[in-house]
């Protein structure tokens, strides 16, 4: 969506009384989680040790890892597709499914992949959870732990032959550690895609300790569930192999707990309201990388006031202000 867009929908927003509700609604449910996950972290420094360790060397052999593990899960009988972009996530699945029903648990991954964008139209989809509902009225930059209300009942009462999930994080071993929603529809669907990303790719005491921090650093807001892989599981690149590589490679040290976006002045002020623009901070980094400057710039790159508030809140001690401005210099030297 171009500025002007932008513009129009964020005044939209602005205006709907009861959109403003929800979202004031939303945020204050996660009052209690983050007063929560401020005492819980204090009690998980040598686990953040850990964590912050073994980040760091998963960064270093990024690609090693990713096609190990693919190499290991592939010997316990589950399909293992490593995608480059977002779009070889959609051919692969539609070279599978046609134009049968997919079942979808929104979720960030899902939304990177642009499952919603790719299939809406060819093929009927029934959305499998509410949790991250709020994409349906162009919410899902809000936050991805905040349930909008809305009632998937209409979507989800329609059998669906597929279904697509997310996994926090996967082992070599073929172990997943996801969400609630997402595990059951794993076990409730025969025909199942798993989509995690390449930085969530971890051996079995690695990917546990990750778990737990997630969770303590989250407020409780995450709690990931074990299960095993089956079915078809999707590796999804899109960048992190390069990034890796290059200067900004302390991107990947994020866990995703998204506890900093809940500390952002940007973010609480307008970032739901705003959406995709105002999101700021990590989330402008991410989107950097996966596509391009123009898009980091579109999602908040110039928004962030450097107030550090998200660095101090980070358990990984991601340096995201050091990070901001080194990609803005990036931009202004393109001439963007």
């Amino acid at each position: 969506m171009n500025n002007e867009g932008n513009a129009i929908l964020a005044k939209r927003r602005v205006q709907d009384e009861g959109l403003r509700t929800d979202i004031v609604g939303m945020m204050r449910k996660a009052e209690k989680p983050m007063h929560r996950r401020e005492e819980t972290i204090k009690s998980s420094q040598i686990l953040t040790r850990e964590v912050v360790a073994l980040k760091k060397r998963a960064i270093e052999n990024l690609e090693k890892r990713v096609f190990i593990a693919s190499k290991s899960i592939r010997k316990k009988g589950a399909n293992v597709f490593i995608a480059k972009k977002p779009i070889d996530v959609a051919e692969y699945i539609r070279e599978l499914i046609g134009k049968e029903r997919l079942g979808i648990v929104p979720s960030p991954q899902t939304m990177e992949a642009e499952i919603m964008q790719a299939f809406y139209y060819s093929n009927k989809i029934s959305i499998l959870s509410d949790k991250y509902a709020g994409m349906e009225k162009d919410l899902h930059f809000i936050h991805p732990y905040f349930p909008y209300p809305y009632d998937v009942s209409a979507s989800s009462k329609f059998p669906a032959q597929y279904a697509i999930v997310s996994a926090l994080l996967v082992t070599d071993s073929g172990t997943l550690f996801m969400e609630h929603d997402e595990t059951e529809a794993l076990n409730n669907h025969k025909n199942v895609f798993v989509i995690c990303t390449a930085d969530r790719v971890f051996e079995d005491d690695e990917a546990a300790k990750i778990a737990e921090l997630l969770e303590a650093s989250s407020g409780g807001m995450i709690k990931p569930f074990k299960t095993q892989v089956r079915g078809n599981l999707i590796i999804l690149d899109n960048g992190r192999m390069a990034l890796a590589r290059s200067d900004l490679k302390e991107i990947l040290m994020c866990i995703n707990c998204y506890a900093c976006s809940l500390y952002c002045p940007i973010y609480l002020s307008v970032g739901g309201l705003f959406g995709a623009p105002m999101m700021s901070g990590i989330g402008a980094l991410s989107v950097g990388y996966q596509n391009g400057m123009k898009a980091a710039i579109n999602r908040g790159l110039n928004y962030c006031t450097l107030c550090s508030k998200c660095e101090v809140e980070c358990p990984m001690g991601v340096p995201i202000v050091g990070l901001i401005q080194k990609m803005r210099k990036k931009a202004k030297n393109s001439g963007i």
